[in-house]
């Protein structure tokens, strides 16, 4: 997986970005520190540097939230680099103003030696955050320390010029220390982003994955539902949902290992083609189709029903009394009688022919069983259909 480099531009915005986070963050200690130090100075320093003090911090925070405010609406341009910097030029200002005009509060030299810890505080306090940009820290650093070090040039006469030293010393040192924390910031950040950009890569690519998982799982689903659309069309008639005559047929081999006796019934409508002629092959299926529910429903579980074709279905009854196969098939007979409106349309009757034999897989073959049961359907028919005509041959055989 290859990652772009992130470019300039984006390392800078980032940095920018984070550096504003920082400031808006450190604002209430800023300002907390602001009031502690015009409280403390109160009572010894002249009303207007004060106000000077606080007017400059006010308008470094205002600017420094209006930034912040911006650049959570929209990326971070060079002009907000610049504007960072002029803002934190404000607070180094500031805060330089305010230790510059003290007029020996504590009445001994060591006044200008707290100054100088103040601004090493200060200074260290506000460059962890100006660190992220150079242009800013350079700024910042600036604004802050040129006012005393202008100011240190006048007191060098009294004995001070050691602390003169010492803040153009700090100075360097805490540039030098910046630039070289800035090009560490830097590099991290654009190790940050790389990774940010592995992971969004990452994330894209098991998105991906995953709708095309997805995708496949369902185009399987949609393959086993045909398949199983197929399967079921190949074992079953489209119209009454049973089993066709080859489904029927597999299924007789699988029973052929077993020794018992089965009973097997050939069930044709009567009929059935002036059904289709008087009221449409539409209402000739739904009388197919209810023919098939009705049979189905006074089976057992252990029955099998198949549409034999046309207007015919064959039913293998499980192994049962020879009284009991007969008993079963006059009223699947009687019940067939009852079918009529409002299941279908007025004037719409339905009966069928039923011709029953029996099955014994090691005494005689499948195909002369059911040749059996059609002579005995056609028994049933010749004697005025709507009835059930037993093979007696077979039958009495078998009660034999």
């Amino acid at each position: 997986m290859v990652v772009a480099e992130p470019d300039e531009h984006t390392v800078r915005s980032e940095l920018l970005r984070q550096l504003v986070q920082r400031e808006r963050k450190l604002s209430r200690s800023s300002a907390l520190g602001t009031l502690l130090l015009i409280g403390a100075l109160l009572a010894s320093q002249p009303v207007w540097t004060l106000l000077v003090f606080a007017t400059g911090r006010a308008v470094s925070m205002w600017h420094s939230m209006r930034l912040a405010q911006r650049l959570g609406e929209r990326s971070p341009t060079a002009d907000d680099e610049r504007q960072q910097a002029l803002g934190m030029s404000y607070a180094g200002l500031s805060w330089a103003l305010a230790l510059l005009f003290i007029e020996e509060p504590l009445g001994s030299h060591w006044t200008h030696a707290l100054v100088l810890l103040v601004m090493v505080a200060v200074s260290g306090f506000m460059s962890s955050v100006a660190l992220l940009s150079r242009r800013v820290l350079v700024m910042f650093m600036l604004a802050l320390w040129l006012p005393v070090i202008a100011r240190g040039l006048f007191i060098v006469a009294d004995g001070k010029g050691w602390l003169l030293l010492a803040a153009i010393s700090y100075v360097i040192a805490q540039c030098h220390f910046g630039f070289w924390q800035q090009r560490k910031a830097y590099e991290a950040m654009v190790l940050q982003l790389r990774n940010q950009a592995l992971v969004t890569a990452l994330e894209l690519a098991r998105a991906d994955a995953l709708q095309q998982s997805r995708a496949v799982a369902h185009t399987n689903a949609q393959l086993q539902a045909a398949l199983s659309r197929v399967s079921h069309l190949a074992s079953h008639d489209e119209l009454t949902q049973q089993l066709n005559r080859r489904a029927f047929l597999a299924r007789m081999t699988e029973l052929e290992q077993n020794r018992a006796t089965y009973g097997l019934c050939l069930v044709d409508l009567d009929h059935f083609k002036s059904i289709n002629d008087q009221h449409g092959h539409q209402v000739g299926d739904e009388v197919l189709v209810l023919t098939a529910q009705t049979l189905q429903a006074h089976l057992r579980p252990d029955d099998v029903l198949a549409r034999w074709g046309g207007e015919e279905f064959v039913i293998c009854l499980a192994p049962r009394s020879v009284g009991d196969m007969q008993e079963v098939t006059q009223r699947l007979c009687q019940t067939l009688t009852q079918l009529g409106p409002p299941l279908l349309p007025q004037g719409v009757r339905v009966s069928g022919s039923f011709g029953l034999a029996l099955w014994m897989p090691e005494a005689i073959e499948l195909e002369e069983a059911l040749i059996v049961a059609d002579q005995a359907l056609y028994q049933a028919k010749r004697e005025g259909r709507n009835r059930v005509c037993s093979a007696p041959v077979a039958m009495a055989a078998a009660t034999a």
